[in-house]
């Protein structure tokens, strides 16, 4: 999805199943160990269902993810700490766009405070107020450009 020759992110759609031990690996560094989440509240059963992505860059495998649920719901955006800024992030969530785009009519997400205009720069509008999600204060933030294949 992204050219590695230039050093932009490349990202693989991978399911639970074959991409578990990689998706552990980056969801715990991020959430449990640096924002501090339960594991209670990190694992759940939307995993097994989901279609994962994972994003490499040149040298590097494995330093971001994320999820897109059977619902249209794209969550557990996650970048190592020390791959952040090189544009992981963005590149995950517009190779999940276009990969929902085709199966759903609408994206949503939740989107963590700090993050909410970095959700709008890729068009998500904020759909409602704030609310607490694992003792964070998030925003339900919807995406209307997807259109699904008929």
């Amino acid at each position: 999805m992204a050219n590695s020759s230039v050093g932009l992110p490349q990202l693989t759609q991978v399911d639970w199943i074959s991409a578990q031990i990689a998706l552990i690996d980056i969801r715990t560094q991020v959430f449990i160990h640096e924002q501090k989440i339960s594991a209670d509240d990190e694992w759940d059963h939307w995993d097994a269902t989901s279609w994962h992505f994972l994003a490499d860059l040149p040298g590097h495998t494995n330093v971001g993810c994320l999820r897109l649920t059977p619902e249209g719901q794209l969550s557990r955006l996650a970048v190592l700490k020390v791959f952040r800024r090189r544009g992981v992030a963005e590149a995950l969530m517009r190779g999940a766009m276009q990969f929902g785009a085709q199966r759903f009519d609408r994206l949503f997400l939740h989107a963590q405070l700090p993050v909410v205009p970095f959700y709008q720069r890729l068009g998500f509008r904020v759909t409602g107020a704030e609310f607490l999600d694992a003792g964070l204060a998030h925003r339900p933030m919807t995406w209307l450009q997807a259109s699904p294949k008929t």
